[in-house]
């Protein structure tokens, strides 16, 4: 039903840009700006219910790269017994100077003997643009244009790497 109701949107907003576009044109003098108000129109106007999307998955894979990942003290964890955030499962925040919302999820885990921190990461999820949050297609409101969930992809293996026992983790 979700995908009806979003062709039926697709396809009004086809046929409202031809109509822009042709205004457009005939209220234009001279052929080659019209030529140009014909082929740049219909570009721009299409980009348009998603730019903030596209900005904000450049600025999400950016986040992404230089933030979704592993930190680790390897001389405090290697061969240690560890709990995730005492208890708490992890701390959600919403980030700021992002034009799409980016939840960022914290996740610090402790040494059960010292309760000093020896390993942390981030996950971040991100909603899709107003088009998206407008529809409310579905209940997450995922984006279109990009997956809307990025973790180090590390973030299980390195317990086995350096021998660290999470104790949180139900096997």
């Amino acid at each position: 039903m979700s995908g009806l109701y979003l062709l039926i949107i697709v396809i009004i907003w086809i046929f409202l840009v031809i109509s822009i576009t042709r205004k457009a044109a005939v209220k234009t003098r001279g052929a080659k700006l019209k030529k140009i108000i014909r082929i740049c129109f219909p570009v721009l106007l299409m980009i348009l219910p998603v730019a903030d999307e596209i900005s904000g998955g450049i600025y999400f894979k950016s986040l992404c790269n230089s933030e979704a990942v592993v930190r680790i003290n390897i001389d405090k964890a290697r061969d240690k017994e560890v709990r995730l955030n005492v208890g708490v499962y992890s701390k959600r925040h919403k980030t700021l100077n992002s034009i799409i919302p980016i939840t960022e999820t914290n996740y610090d885990y402790y040494d059960i003997k010292t309760n000093e921190i020896v390993l942390s990461y981030k996950t971040f999820s991100a909603e899709g643009g107003w088009l998206v949050r407008l529809l409310s297609v579905t209940s997450s409101k995922p984006p279109f244009l990009f997956t809307g969930f990025c973790a180090p992809a590390n973030r299980f293996s390195i317990f086995d790497k350096y021998n660290i026992k999470n104790i949180d983790r139900r096997m």
